[in-house]
């Protein structure tokens, strides 16, 4: 449990990156269930009406709301691999970067007395 602690204490300095990145994967997810829902009211509604100017509007109409779905899931998608991306590697430079003062702090004799590297037998 220290260990998940330790670990999630890298989080607080990007929580609200982290935040948006989340909000990004729920709209990416919500867009995904919306596609096939339009298409389905397109195939069952729209495409089997008999006046060609209701289909025309009703058929704009999804195809602006797809388009829209489209941009906000590229939208998404680009914060999640940009910010997302940019997050975990300042979260892995603050590691790396803690545990290089952790080494330094160490004495000499336990560099003396403990391995280091990969060590073959002879």
């Amino acid at each position: 449990m220290n260990v998940t602690r330790q670990f999630l204490a890298y989080y607080k300095p990007y929580i609200r990156t982290l935040f948006y990145d989340l909000f990004c994967a729920i709209l990416i997810g919500v867009t995904g269930v919306l596609f096939p829902v339009v298409i389905r009211d397109l195939t069952n509604r729209v495409f089997i009406l008999n006046d060609p100017q209701a289909m025309t509007a009703l058929l704009m109409r999804d195809a602006v709301f797809l388009l829209l779905l489209y941009v906000i899931e590229a939208l998404a998608q680009y914060y999640m691999t940009v910010y997302g991306h940019l997050m975990g590697a300042k979260m892995e430079a603050d590691m790396r970067s803690d545990l290089f003062s952790h080494l330094e702090r160490l004495s000499f004799s336990y560099f003396d007395k403990t391995n280091t590297g990969i060590w073959f037998p002879a």
